[in-house]
C-alpha cells in the first residue's frame, strides 16, 4: 500500500531552531540535564573539562572516552549522562546513545527531555510505534512544551492518525501560528481527505510564511491540477518563479505550456524568448516558439524558428508540414510547395501534404494537375476515403458537377455508410440545384453522424438562404453552433436565418459577430452589408459591401457570381446616397 503521508518529521528533524521552542532554560543550566556542570562531583570534573576540550579539538573518540569515565565517577549525574549520549551520537553510535538515555529514564522516569530524544532515536531507526509512545511521555511530563508538540503532532500525521494530528497541530498553531511546517503538515491531511478549501488554506500560509518552502507549491500544484484551475495555477507557477528559482529553465517552460492551453500566446512566447535567449540552441524551444507564431499569425517569426529546427533535425516532416503553412500564409506558394514535395511517402504528415498540395494546385487553376495528385495518392494509400472526397471537391468546384456527382455517388455505393463522403455529394447536388437529392444525402449524413456539424450547419443555411424550413433551420444551426462554438461560419448561418425570419435586429448582432470571428470572409461581410441595409444603415451597409469587395479574390472565376453582387449593391447604394 502506498503511504499517503510523507515523513515530514524528517524535515522537522533538519530544521534548525527546534531546540528554542520550548521556551526558555533556567540561568546557568546547561540545555541538557538539570544538574549545572559545576555540581558535578570533583572526581567527575577533571575528566569532563578533558572530554569538553578534545571535542572542540574535533577528537572525538577521545572525548567520548573522557565523558564516560567522567559519568563513571559521578554515575547519579543526568547531565553527564546527556552529555555521553551526544557524544556517542557524534561518532555514529545509535545503540549507545539509546541505551544511555534510557538510563537517564532509569534515574528519572518523568523526564520529559529523555522521553523525547528516546522517541528521535525510535523514529530516526525506524520505530515509529515505539516513537510515539516517548513523545507521548514526554508531552505528559511537560504538556505544553511546543518542541514535544510539534514532534508528536507530526509523526501522528505520518502515521495516519489524522484526527489526533489534527488536533495536537491545531493546539500548536495557536500559541504558533506562524509555524510554516505545522500548516503545512495540515494541509496535507486535508488534501488526503479531499477537504480541498482548508488544503488550500494552509499550503497558501505556509507559502506566506515561507515563501522558499518548494514542497508546498507542489502539493498546492496538485490540488489546482485535479481541479483544473488553470488560472490559480499560472499564478502559482508565477508565484514559485518569483519566490523560490526565477531561473529555472523546467519551471519557466512548464509555464509557457500552461499558458499555451490557456490560450494566453503573447506570455507563452514572452517565456520561450526569455529562454531562446539564453539558450539559443535549444531545438524545443525553436519548436514551440514556431507553433505559437503560428497560432498568432506571425507567421514571418515562425518560418526562421521552424528552419533553424529543420538544420538541426531535417527528418521531422511536422515542423516541415507547418514551415509550409506559413510560407502559403505568406503568399510564398513556390517554398511552400518545395516543403510540401519534401515530405515523402512513408511520412506521418504526407498524406496531409499531398492534400494540402491539391488546395495549392486548386488556387493556381490547375484542376486536372490536382486531381491527377490526388489520384497517385490513391494508389499508394488505396480506399483512403479522405482523397477520395477531396477529388469529388475538386472537380465541384471546377464547376464540373457532372462529373463530381458521378465519381462521388461510385464512392458511395462503396462506402455507404461514410457520412464524409455523403456530405461531399450532398454539396455536389446543391451545386447541380437538385435540392432534393442534397437533402436527402445530408439528412442520410445525419443519420450517420448526428454531431456532423458541417452537415447541419450547410443543411440549415442553405433553407434559410432558400426561405424554406426556417425554424427547422435555426434548429439545425443551432446544434451546429453548439459542437462547435466560435465558428465565424456558424455563426454567419444563425444570422442569416434570423435574417430570412425578419428579426433584423438579432441579424445585425450576430454576423456582426460573424465578421469578427472571421474578419476575411466577403461572403460574410457582404452579408453584414445586407442586413445593413435591410434595418436602415445605408452608411454601415456601403462601408460593408466595399470591404467585402476589397475580400473577394478578384482573379478567382468561382467568385465572380459574389462579386457581381456586391458590385450590384455598391452602385444602387451609391445612387441611393446621391454619390453617383
Amino acid at each position: 500500500m502506498k503511504k499517503l503521508f510523507q515523513p515530514l518529521l524528517v524535515i522537522a528533524l533538519l530544521l534548525g531552531g527546534c531546540a528554542q521552542l520550548g521556551g526558555p532554560r533556567p540561568e546557568g543550566k546547561v540545555l541538557m540535564g538539570e544538574q549545572a556542570w559545576g555540581e558535578l562531583r570533583p572526581e567527575a570534573i577533571a575528566e569532563y573539562l578533558r572530554g569538553e576540550m578534545l571535542s572542540q579539538d574535533g577528537n572525538f573518540a577521545g572525548a567520548l572516552e573522557a565523558f564516560g569515565a567522567a559519568q563513571k565517577a559521578d554515575p547519579e549525574s543526568k547531565y553527564l549522562l546527556y552529555r555521553l549520549y551526544h557524544a556517542h551520537l557524534t561518532v555514529g553510535d545509535i545503540q549507545s546513545a539509546e541505551q544511555t538515555v534510557q538510563r537517564v529514564l532509569t534515574l528519572d522516569p518523568q523526564d520529559g527531555r529523555a522521553h523525547y530524544l528516546l522517541g528521535k532515536l525510535y523514529y530516526q531507526t525506524k520505530r515509529p510505534e515505539l516513537s510515539l509512545v516517548q513523545f507521548r511521555e514526554a508531552l505528559a511530563a511537560e504538556p505544553n512544551n511546543l518542541e514535544y508538540m510539534l514532534f508528536y503532532g507530526l509523526l501522528l500525521a505520518e502515521t495516519e492518525r489524522y484526527d489526533e494530528a489534527v488536533s495536537v497541530l491545531t493546539d500548536f498553531l495557536e500559541v504558533r501560528p506562524d509555524t510554516d511546517i505545522v500548516h503545512f503538515s495540515l494541509a496535507k491531511i486535508y488534501a488526503i481527505r479531499q477537504d480541498f478549501d482548508r488544503a488550500e488554506a494552509h499550503f497558501r500560509r505556509t507559502i506566506e510564511i515561507n515563501p522558499n518552502f518548494r514542497a508546498a507549491y507542489v502539493e498546492l500544484l496538485r490540488i489546482y491540477e485535479q481541479e483544473e484551475a488553470t488560472e490559480k495555477i499560472a499564478a502559482l507557477y508565477k508565484l514559485l518563479l518569483q519566490n523560490v528559482d526565477p531561473e529555472n529553465v523546467q519551471l519557466r517552460a512548464q509555464l509557457a505550456e500552461l499558458f499555451v492551453k490557456q490560450k494566453r500566446l503573447g506570455e507563452a512566447a514572452q517565456l520561450y524568448e526569455d529562454i531562446q535567449r539564453e539558450s539559443p540552441l535549444d531545438a524545443k524551444v525553436m519548436a514551440k516558439l514556431g507553433l505559437i507564431y503560428f497560432q498568432q499569425e506571425r507567421y514571418a517569426e515562425a518560418v526562421p524558428q521552424f528552419q533553424l529546427f529543420l538544420a538541426g533535425d531535417p527528418t521531422n516532416d511536422i515542423v516541415r508540414y507547418y514551415l509550409a503553412l506559413c510560407f502559403e500564409r505568406l503568399g510564398n506558394h513556390e517554398k511552400a510547395r518545395e516543403a510540401l514535395e519534401s515530405i515523402k511517402f512513408g511520412s506521418q504528415t504526407h498524406l496531409d501534404a499531398v492534400v494540402y498540395l491539391s488546395y495549392l494546385d486548386e488556387e493556381a487553376d490547375e484542376v486536372d494537375d490536382a486531381i491527377e495528385r490526388l489520384r497517385a495518392a490513391l494508389a499508394q494509400y488505396p480506399g483512403e476515403v479522405r482523397l477520395v472526397s477531396r477529388i469529388g471537391d475538386v472537380l465541384r468546384r471546377a464547376e464540373r458537377t457532372a462529373e463530381s456527382i458521378e465519381y462521388l455517388e461510385d464512392a458511395v455505393k462503396r462506402h455507404p455508410e461514410n457520412a464524409d463522403l455523403l456530405f461531399s455529394l450532398g454539396m455536389a447536388y446543391d451545386a447541380n440545384d437538385q435540392l432534393v437529392r442534397m437533402e436527402t444525402a445530408m439528412k442520410k449524413v445525419l443519420e450517420l453522424n448526428p454531431q456532423h456539424y458541417n452537415a447541419l450547419n450547410y443543411l440549415g443555411y442553405t433553407w434559410a438562404d432558400k426561405g424554406l424550413h426556417l425554424e427547422e433551420a435555426e434548429d439545425m444551426v443551432r446544434r451546429a453552433l453548439a459542437l462547435k462554438p466560435g465558428d465565424g461560419y456558424i455563426t454567419d448561418s444563425l444570422g442569416w436565418v434570423y435574417y430570412r425570419q425578419g428579426r433584423l435586429k438579432e441579424a445585425v448582432a450576430t454576423i456582426e459577430e460573424a465578421v469578427r470571428l472571421a474578419p476575411d470572409d466577403a461572403q460574410i461581410v457582404a452579408h453584414l452589408g445586407e442586413v445593413y441595409e435591410a434595418v436602415g444603415e445605408l452608411e454601415k451597409a456601403l462601408a460593408a459591401w466595399e470591404q467585402a469587395h476589397e475580400l473577394v479574390d478578384k482573379e478567382d472565376v468561382r467568385q465572380k457570381k459574389l462579386r457581381d453582387e456586391i458590385e450590384s449593391h455598391i452602385n444602387a447604394l451609391r445612387k441611393r446616397l446621391g454619390r453617383g
